[in-house]
C-alpha cells in the first residue's frame, strides 16, 4: 500500500501543477496591439482648517497617517476620475498645524477595484507627503471632489468633519 502512494502520490502533484496553461500568450511591450499609455496625473490636494457645515456622503478612506520627524504621509484611495483633471482632496488639518503639500502620488490599488468592481478605479489610491508637523493627538479628515461625486473618506477624523 505505501508502495502504491509513493507512485501515486507524486503523480496527482505533477498532474495538479500541470492542469493550468503551459504557453504563457506574448504580452507587455512586444504584444501585437500594445500601446504604452502614461498615467494621469495625480490628484491635486488643498489645505483647509474647516470643512464647512455638510460633510458629504461616505466614500474611500483614509487608510493610514504616518508621521515622520518634519513631515506626514496621509495614505487612502477616493473616488476619482481616471483623466485629468482627476479631482481635488480637500485635507482637512487642525488650524494649529502650519503645513504644505510636498507631493502627491498615486497608488494602484487593485483591492478597490476588486471591491467596486471597476477597472477604472486602478488609480484610486494616494500617498499625499505634508510638510509639517502633525500631533500625535491630532486626527486628518479628507473630503474628495471629482465627477463620480463628493465624498468623506472614511477613517476621517470626526471633530474636523462631522459626518
Amino acid at each position: 500500500m505505501r508502495r502504491v502512494l509513493a507512485a501515486v502520490l507524486p503523480a496527482l502533484l505533477l498532474l495538479t501543477a500541470c492542469a493550468g496553461p503551459v504557453l504563457v500568450p506574448e504580452a507587455g511591450p512586444n504584444a501585437p496591439d500594445f500601446v504604452r499609455k502614461s498615467p494621469p496625473p495625480a490628484p491635486r490636494v488643498e489645505l483647509v482648517t474647516d470643512a464647512g457645515e455638510r460633510s458629504p456622503r461616505a466614500g474611500g478612506a483614509v487608510d493610514s497617517v504616518v508621521r515622520h520627524t518634519d513631515s506626514f504621509d496621509v495614505i487612502g484611495w477616493a473616488f476619482l476620475d481616471t483623466e485629468s483633471p482627476r479631482g481635488v482632496l480637500r485635507l482637512v488639518l487642525p488650524a494649529s498645524v502650519d503645513a504644505s503639500v510636498e507631493s502627491v502620488t498615486n497608488v494602484p490599488r487593485p483591492d478597490v477595484v476588486n471591491a467596486t468592481g471597476s477597472k477604472a478605479d486602478i488609480l484610486a489610491g494616494f500617498t499625499i507627503t505634508v510638510e509639517g508637523t502633525l500631533p500625535d493627538d491630532a486626527g486628518v479628515c479628507i473630503l474628495s471632489r471629482s465627477s463620480q461625486g463628493a465624498f468623506r473618506l472614511a477613517g476621517s477624523d470626526e471633530d474636523l468633519c462631522p459626518a
